[in-house]
Protein backbone atom coordinates (compact mmCIF):
# COMPACT_ATOMS: atom_id res chain seq x y z
CA UNK A 1 0.00 0.00 0.00
CA UNK A 2 1.35 3.42 -0.97
CA UNK A 3 0.21 5.38 2.08
CA UNK A 4 0.99 8.79 0.56
CA UNK A 5 -1.15 7.98 -2.47
CA UNK A 6 -3.93 6.65 -0.23
CA UNK A 7 -4.02 9.79 1.93
CA UNK A 8 -3.94 12.09 -1.11
CA UNK A 9 -6.75 10.11 -2.76
CA UNK A 10 -8.83 10.22 0.42
CA UNK A 11 -8.42 13.98 0.77
CA UNK A 12 -9.21 14.58 -2.91
CA UNK A 13 -12.33 12.38 -2.69
CA UNK A 14 -13.45 14.65 0.14
CA UNK A 15 -12.93 17.90 -1.75
CA UNK A 16 -9.39 18.88 -0.68
CA UNK A 17 -6.67 19.76 -3.18
CA UNK A 18 -3.81 17.47 -2.09
CA UNK A 19 -0.40 16.92 -3.68
CA UNK A 20 3.01 15.32 -3.09
CA UNK A 21 4.69 18.73 -3.49
CA UNK A 22 3.68 22.39 -3.65
CA UNK A 23 1.99 22.92 -7.02
CA UNK A 24 3.26 25.61 -9.38
CA UNK A 25 -0.21 27.18 -9.55
CA UNK A 26 -1.27 27.17 -5.92
CA UNK A 27 -4.97 26.86 -5.06
CA UNK A 28 -6.23 29.11 -2.24
CA UNK A 29 -6.16 26.10 0.10
CA UNK A 30 -4.22 22.90 -0.45
CA UNK A 31 -2.28 20.14 1.30
CA UNK A 32 1.08 18.54 0.72
CA UNK A 33 1.32 14.94 1.96
CA UNK A 34 4.58 13.11 2.69
CA UNK A 35 5.41 9.87 4.43
CA UNK A 36 7.99 10.75 7.07
CA UNK A 37 8.67 7.37 8.66
CA UNK A 38 7.16 4.39 10.35
CA UNK A 39 7.94 0.74 10.64
CA UNK A 40 6.65 -2.64 9.65
CA UNK A 41 6.23 -5.83 11.63
CA UNK A 42 5.02 -8.73 9.49
CA UNK A 43 2.02 -7.47 7.55
CA UNK A 44 1.26 -4.65 10.01
CA UNK A 45 2.62 -1.22 9.16
CA UNK A 46 2.63 2.02 11.17
CA UNK A 47 3.57 4.77 8.71
CA UNK A 48 3.97 8.34 9.92
CA UNK A 49 2.58 10.96 7.55
CA UNK A 50 3.06 14.73 7.49
CA UNK A 51 0.27 16.84 6.04
CA UNK A 52 1.02 20.53 5.47
CA UNK A 53 -2.12 22.65 5.06
CA UNK A 54 -1.69 25.95 3.23
CA UNK A 55 -4.10 28.90 3.09
CA UNK A 56 -4.08 32.65 2.44
CA UNK A 57 -4.01 33.61 6.14
CA UNK A 58 -2.84 31.91 9.32
CA UNK A 59 -6.39 31.82 10.66
CA UNK A 60 -7.48 30.26 7.37
CA UNK A 61 -4.67 27.69 7.60
CA UNK A 62 -5.76 26.78 11.14
CA UNK A 63 -9.39 26.35 10.10
CA UNK A 64 -8.41 24.37 7.01
CA UNK A 65 -6.06 22.26 9.12
CA UNK A 66 -8.90 21.48 11.54
CA UNK A 67 -11.05 20.33 8.61
CA UNK A 68 -8.25 18.14 7.24
CA UNK A 69 -7.53 16.75 10.72
CA UNK A 70 -11.12 15.51 10.99
CA UNK A 71 -10.91 13.97 7.52
CA UNK A 72 -7.78 12.09 8.55
CA UNK A 73 -9.43 10.85 11.75
CA UNK A 74 -12.38 9.62 9.64
CA UNK A 75 -10.13 7.98 7.03
CA UNK A 76 -10.20 4.44 8.52
CA UNK A 77 -13.95 4.32 7.88
CA UNK A 78 -13.42 4.94 4.16
CA UNK A 79 -10.22 3.18 3.12
CA UNK A 80 -9.60 -0.55 3.10
CA UNK A 81 -6.50 -1.63 5.02
CA UNK A 82 -6.31 1.58 7.11
CA UNK A 83 -7.39 0.68 10.62
CA UNK A 84 -6.55 3.76 12.69
CA UNK A 85 -5.27 7.27 12.22
CA UNK A 86 -3.93 9.06 15.27
CA UNK A 87 -3.00 12.74 15.05
CA UNK A 88 0.04 13.28 17.24
CA UNK A 89 0.94 16.85 16.28
CA UNK A 90 -0.80 19.96 14.93
CA UNK A 91 1.08 23.24 14.82
CA UNK A 92 1.48 26.53 12.97
CA UNK A 93 4.42 26.23 10.60
CA UNK A 94 4.73 29.16 8.14
CA UNK A 95 6.78 28.31 5.06
CA UNK A 96 10.34 29.47 5.76
CA UNK A 97 11.00 30.32 2.09
CA UNK A 98 7.90 32.40 1.37
CA UNK A 99 6.32 33.13 4.74
CA UNK A 100 3.07 31.61 3.43
CA UNK A 101 0.69 30.58 6.22
CA UNK A 102 0.35 26.86 6.86
CA UNK A 103 -0.19 24.35 9.62
CA UNK A 104 1.45 20.95 9.84
CA UNK A 105 -0.20 17.78 11.06
CA UNK A 106 1.60 14.55 11.80
CA UNK A 107 -0.34 11.33 12.06
CA UNK A 108 0.42 7.68 12.60
CA UNK A 109 -1.65 5.19 10.63
CA UNK A 110 -2.11 1.52 11.30
CA UNK A 111 -2.30 -0.30 8.00
CA UNK A 112 -2.14 -3.75 6.53
CA UNK A 113 0.74 -3.36 4.10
Amino acid sequence: MDVTKAVISWLRENGVDAYVEVPRDRPNEFCVVQRTGGGKIGVKCSPTVAVDCWAATQIGANLFGNKVEQMLIDMPDGIDNVFTCEINSFYENPDPDTGSPRVSLFCVLQTND
